[in-house]
């Protein structure tokens, strides 16, 4: 699933990824990574070495487009 909607190369080695809108809420997402990080990605290298700052949430936002937010709603709803 193609989850990237554009990037944008910044200053210092740092991109910044715009995803699709979030299937479930319809918002935009951005993230700023390193440019070597995600070159790694792309190249097929694990998430988890990729982009270890990254927040479970934010990862989300590669695999599947969704937020965290919704994501929660989603699988989480009724596990309390």
């Amino acid at each position: 699933m193609l989850t990237i909607d554009a990037v944008e190369t910044l200053t210092n080695g740092r991109l910044e990824v715009t995803f699709i809108p979030c299937p479930e809420c319809g918002m935009k997402h951005k993230l700023m990574v390193r440019q070597d990080d995600f070159e790694d990605w792309l190249c097929g290298k694990p998430m988890s070495q990729c982009f270890p700052g990254l927040l479970e949430p934010q990862k989300e936002l590669f695999v599947t487009g969704i937020d965290g937010e919704c994501w929660t709603k989603i699988f989480l709803q009724g596990e309390t």
